[in-house]
């Protein structure tokens, strides 16, 4: 089954849990629209647990693969979108957010919003690396950030 081939059984014949390959964590979505907060924070950290075993001399894989392509009347409009100040600004500040969370330790709850905020920043940064990447635009934007 699909399932199978994703992800190994943990549970017993009661239980019906299910844990993501080791090889398949960097696959991971943040923004899948589908699980529950404290789903999404296990996965999370599970994610983090895989990444810091990796070797330092492996390159992971950025957290969000590349957009689809999109219809040529809207690749303008995707670019501009993706490198409005508006953006930029709330990237900038979602990230601070959750850089000053990090290091102020704050509560549990606090901090799993922070850190869902960071998490939808780092997907939309991620996907403007990989739009500019591909349009030969490069990295001078990110500077903004």
């Amino acid at each position: 089954t699909l399932l199978a081939d994703a992800a190994t059984r943990t549970g017993d014949d009661r239980e019906n849990v299910w844990e993501l390959k080791p090889e398949l964590c960097l696959e991971y979505d943040p923004t899948f629209p589908r699980l529950a907060r404290p789903d999404h924070e296990r996965a999370a950290e599970r994610v983090v647990a895989f990444r810091a075993r990796l070797p330092k001399s492996k390159n992971p894989r950025p957290v969000v693969g590349p957009m689809p392509p999109c219809h040529a009347s809207f690749v303008q409009t995707r670019r501009e979108l993706l490198r409005a100040p508006t953006v930029v600004a709330a990237l900038r500040g979602a990230l601070a957010r959750g850089a000053a969370a990090s290091s102020e330790g704050g509560s549990g709850r606090d901090r799993a919003g922070e850190r869902e905020l960071e998490g939808v920043a780092l997907h939309v940064a991620t996907l403007c690396v990989h739009d500019a990447k591909e349009h030969g635009l490069g990295l001078a934007w990110g500077a903004e950030i």
